[in-house]
């Protein structure tokens, strides 16, 4: 469910209407003149503190659950197409063993990532035994 807020649209062209000599042509004293440039300013703070965030003190949970309904999806979907991408390049099932002895330049899957032996090793993993092997260079 989408939060409605309402929107700003009071004109702030306050000076723009003025002849070139607002005091002279218009009339203005010098009191209404700069009223005239603060109301702009003063329509803009009158409408975040008495519109825009009453608004969202008042919506804040419904915002908040938006986005995380968004996050969660988003998640999902970044997680599928992980998942996707391990299958499609065999990285999704590790093949180390605890039971093989491995030589040095021997390689498994491990974590998703290849690995290659470095020096000779056995039994539970020791990551100082293996490096990374990169599956994409940009060479």
């Amino acid at each position: 469910m989408a939060v409605n807020l309402t929107k700003f649209s009071a004109n702030v062209d306050n000076i723009q209407g003025l002849s070139d000599r607002p005091n002279t042509t218009d009339g203005l004293t010098s009191a209404e003149l700069k009223a005239k440039f603060d109301k702009a300013g003063d329509d803009i703070k009158a409408f975040i503190n008495g519109v825009f965030i009453p608004e969202l003190e008042q919506n804040f949970n419904q915002i908040v659950n938006d986005v995380s309904i968004e996050l969660r999806e988003t998640i999902a979907t970044v997680n599928e197409s992980m998942s996707t991408a391990l299958t499609g390049m065999g990285l999704n099932q590790d093949t180390y063993s605890t039971a093989t002895e491995y030589e040095i330049g021997d390689m498994v899957i491990h974590n998703y990532a290849v690995q290659k032996c470095t020096s000779p090793t056995t039994g539970e993993w020791d990551s100082s035994a293996w490096e990374i092997v990169p599956v994409v260079t940009n060479e």
